[in-house]
């Protein structure tokens, strides 16, 4: 995903990430593991297995 395509449509992430950063320059700690990589992965994973299941019943 690029930045001109968060700009345009999803500026909520800019927005969280630029909270983040000053979070983090403020002496917060970040989690070690984003949990919006699983979302991604999860969705990619149902995307294939629906392209999978429709293939099967041709």
């Amino acid at each position: 995903m690029t930045r001109r395509y968060q700009q345009q449509r999803d500026p909520e992430s800019l927005r969280i990430e630029a909270a983040a950063k000053r979070l983090a320059e403020q002496g917060y700690p970040l989690p070690e593991h984003d949990t919006a990589d699983d979302a991604e992965s999860i969705l990619r994973e149902a995307i294939e297995r629906k392209r999978q299941a429709a293939k099967d019943c041709k």
